[in-house]
């Protein structure tokens, strides 16, 4: 079973659309006090995959927390998981378990915390570059390969290929590339046929960077979600998981 709670995607001028048949609506109402007729459908959920729409402040987290804790005592605390987006998210949800008089608390991760814990259940897991590192590694590859003249970024950009602002917007790009699942070669081979030379050129940086990741035995973040998802390709190993802001993940 999964439940997630998120934030309805609207725009400003686009009207109110019903909520599917698996989806419930939180209420203001449902903040505070005894649950009411939405968190109530949240509690008496017990299979499939149910959303929790509302916005800021409608009780969202709160009916979350509530459907944990009953979880944890239906299914015992090891099979029940719930994913947030950040290290504060998850104090605030433990604590809101706590004041909800929950007697157990759910194993409550980020997104990335929750791939780590999974890899290194099966194995000793690799070294996780973090966010420097991979910034540094990425600027020296794009500054030796500017310098030799093995990426064509064409003339309009060498200058600014090394500043701060660029790189960063090279690894955004890697991480599209490999979160949609695609070969550094197959993205050259699409750049080129656009005269894309931004594209062309952050593909042949991707592929020099997965070559030294693999070289010095290192993952970065897109590379830990990839292998915990082959793992939970063989099926899930949860009970129970609740999402909590999916729309912020």
């Amino acid at each position: 079973m999964t439940v997630l709670a998120e934030q309805p995607e609207l725009g400003l001028f686009e009207p109110p659309v019903a909520p599917a048949p698996d989806a419930v609506t939180a209420s203001a109402a449902s903040a505070a006090g005894t649950p009411d007729g939405s968190q109530q459908q949240v509690l008496d959920h017990d299979r499939g995959l149910l959303r929790v729409l509302g916005g800021v402040g409608t009780g969202k987290t709160r009916s979350l927390t509530l459907a944990s804790a009953r979880a944890c005592q239906d299914f015992g605390v090891s099979n029940v998981v719930a994913l947030v987006r950040s290290r504060q998210a998850r104090e605030t949800w433990e604590t809101q378990v706590v004041r909800s008089g929950g007697r157990a608390a759910p194993r409550v991760h980020t997104v990335h915390s929750l791939a780590y814990e999974l890899i290194n259940a099966n194995g000793p897991a690799p070294r996780l570059l973090t966010a420097a590192e991979q910034e540094t590694m990425l600027r020296e590859i794009i500054g030796e390969s500017t310098r030799q003249g093995t990426v064509p970024w064409g003339e309009h950009r060498r200058a600014a290929v090394e500043s701060g602002a660029f790189v960063a917007r090279v690894r955004r790009a890697i991480a599209r590339i490999r979160g949609l699942g695609l070969d550094p070669h197959t993205v050259t081979g699409w750049a080129q046929a656009q005269g894309d030379d931004f594209w062309t050129g952050t593909a042949a940086v991707a592929a020099q960077y997965l070559d030294v990741l693999d070289w010095e035995a290192v993952v970065d973040y897109p590379e830990l979600l990839l292998r915990a998802s082959d793992l939970l390709a063989d099926g899930d190993p949860f009970a129970a998981v609740f999402v909590d802001d999916a729309h912020e993940l």
